[in-house]
């Protein structure tokens, strides 16, 4: 018995070690090594000993099993390839007309990608990665592979490529190729285009020869400074963007609670996607070729800045990389943009809904913010200084509105002239029903009061008709400030002297101080003198509104306060005008004869009275 079961041990021994013997799997391939002589940045890219394409993968920790097969490769599963990786972490450095960008080895992702043209605070070029991607839970950086499959995202953020550079027509290529030997395998091919801001990516994750579905990532967050960090109050850490066919969607970090993967069959032609600041973007469009992105997540990151601060909360994009992509990552530039097409000038928000009634203006704020900003960039072709480009709109609105202010201004003066003459009539019909009382008394009285308004030929709202010039105006002057916080030619741009930025606040709070004086002097110019104790204390109320405006203008950008302080002085002479038509009117009517049903000594009352914009 005991005979038997030796027997069967051997034998089953025997079975296994020729099983192995025959069918088990090949020896393991020696590490690539950089051929001798390959200058810094440079390695050769040895082939894969299995002949299979490499693919962006990650090796798990010791004891692991390899990531699962999520492809739906047609064919039989392939031997795994050899080991294929680096010996240690290394930089690339790419440089372009306009760009620096940094890559590192490790995950075959970018680390810094600095812009030329644009400095940042501290005057050193502009730098677009985020620092929010080293201190999120899971290190995340641009152009990092996700597969939403836990252990081989470690592996791919983790992997030694090996790294080929090369020139080409457009630029200069990048060959990034990983291989754990285990089977999960990974290429990147990054062309970064000599001129403009253009990287081309593909990506590729195999596992056994399987392809698996793979994302590729911006962010999270965009640019060089945390939400603390920023000094711009109008400034934001980077929010989502969307470009469907016919709309475009923004997606605050605050308001991302959870990964969010929107497709085509839901958002229509997903046209682009990345994350936008408030001058600098970067997204992801389809190579050419194809009509659209087949599927596009956006995902939360909450970041401790430093111990003790508050949380705050980035949001990364991905886009799947089933086929080539192109990546923008640079300036919001509206010529740039509007000649790429697919409706990216839309980044350039020139239609951000008004604060109070939501986004029921935002299409006419658009067309014109946008206007405004045509003509300044028309005006700063002619005089290369952005503040007198600023100057010569404000004078250009006032001399189109002109006519109807004046219009309208005028109007005003004469109905609360004509009720000023009223007034004693007026207030003998209140002292009559003053000691009665219920709605029928007040309904007597004004019954009363507005067959006296009929009879001597007068518009009690007429007066209001003065306030339309301003309303106009309210639009507009929200369309500046839409121009000078989005459009990045303004960004930095100098005036003169101590204002060196129009797109922040005066720093002395001069230009702020100066609008509300002038205001302050236009308001006093367009009040009537009246003797009604009622109307005198409205007036008094309105003198207060030059010191309100002050506060509120007191940390917006000095070119808007700019605009509105220029606004007002022509305003204040447009005011003295509008006080001599109205008198030499008043003048002509009184030697004219008075109108029925007032008297001479009536109009003469009035004389010398002006109307104004504050009474509106």
């Amino acid at each position: 018995m005991e005979k038997r079961a030796l027997l069967a041990i051997v034998l089953a021994l025997a079975v296994l070690v020729g099983w192995q013997w025959l069918f088990g799997p090949p020896p393991q391939a020696p590490r690539e090594q950089p051929p001798a002589g390959a200058g810094p940045g440079e390695a050769a890219t040895a082939p894969a000993t299995s002949g299979q394409p490499a693919v962006p993968g990650q090796a798990g920790p010791a004891g692991e099993t390899p990531a699962q097969e999520t492809g739906t490769d047609e064919g039989a599963e392939t031997p795994p390839a050899g080991l294929l990786e680096e010996e240690a972490e290394r930089a690339l450095e790419i440089e372009t007309s306009l760009s620096r960008i940094a890559l590192t080895n490790r995950g075959g992702r970018i680390v810094s990608w600095t812009l030329k043209k644009y400095a940042d605070d501290a005057g050193k070029p502009y730098e677009l990665v985020s620092p929010a991607g080293g201190k999120a839970a899971v290190p995340t950086y641009p152009l990092d592979v996700q597969t939403g499959e836990q252990a081989t995202d470690k592996a791919l953020a983790g992997a030694l490529f090996v790294a080929a550079r090369e020139p080409a027509d457009l630029g200069e290529r990048v060959t990034l190729k990983w291989s754990d030997g285990k089977g999960l395998e990974a290429e990147k091919t990054l062309l970064f285009h000599k001129e403009g801001y253009f990287c081309d990516v593909a990506v590729s994750v195999r596992n056994r020869g399987r392809s698996v579905p793979a994302w590729v990532v911006w962010g999270p967050g965009i640019g060089g400074a945390l939400l603390k960090q920023r000094t711009s109050t109008f400034d934001h850490v980077g929010r989502g963007v969307l470009g469907a066919a016919g709309a475009v969607e923004r997606l605050a970090p605050a308001s991302l609670k959870a990964t969010q993967t929107i497709a085509p069959a839901g958002a229509g032609e997903i046209r682009w996607a990345g994350v936008e600041e408030q001058y600098f973007a970067a997204f992801f469009l389809p190579d050419e070729g194809r009509a659209g992105l087949d599927s596009v997540r956006f995902q939360p990151f909450d970041v401790l800045p430093a111990p003790g601060e508050k949380i705050e909360r980035h949001v990364a994009v991905g886009v799947l990389a089933s086929g080539p992509v192109r990546l923008y990552a640079g300036p919001k530039e509206y010529a740039r943009l509007k000649e790429i097409g697919a409706g990216t000038s839309a980044l350039v928000y020139f239609s951000q809904p008004l604060p109070i009634i939501g986004g029921i203006l935002s299409p006419v704020i658009h067309y014109l913010a946008l206007g405004i900003y045509l003509s300044l960039v028309w005006l700063h072709g002619l005089i290369p200084n952005w503040g007198v480009a600023i100057i010569v709109v404000t004078v250009g609105l006032k001399i189109v509105f002109y006519p109807l202010t004046q219009r309208s201004f005028v109007k005003m003066r004469r109905v609360q002239q004509q009720m000023q003459t009223v007034q004693p009539k007026v207030k003998a019909i209140k002292d009559k029903y003053k000691k009665l009382k219920g709605a029928e008394a007040r309904q007597k009285m004004n019954q009363e009061m507005m067959e006296l308004y009929r009879k001597e030929g007068i518009n009690p709202l007429g007066g209001m008709t003065g306030c339309l010039p301003l309303l106009i105006q309210l639009p507009f002057l929200y369309a500046v400030y839409n121009v000078l916080i989005v459009s990045i030619e303004l960004r930095k741009a100098p005036f003169f002297g101590w204002i060196q930025d129009l797109a922040t606040r005066d720093p002395y709070y001069v230009t702020p101080v100066l609008m509300g004086i002038t205001m302050f002097i236009q308001q006093k110019m367009a009040m009537t003198r009246i003797t009604d104790p009622q109307q005198r204390a409205q007036q008094r109320m309105m003198l207060f509104m030059p010191v309100m405006f002050t506060v509120f203008f007191i940390n917006l950008p000095s070119g808007l306060n700019l605009y509105w302080f220029v606004s007002n002085l022509l305003q204040i002479g447009q005011q003295a005008l509008i006080n001599r038509q109205a008198d030499r009117l008043l003048a002509a009517e009184t030697g004219g004869g008075p109108r029925k049903g007032r008297s001479r000594r009536g109009v003469k009352m009035g004389e010398g009275q002006a109307g104004g914009e504050a009474d509106a």
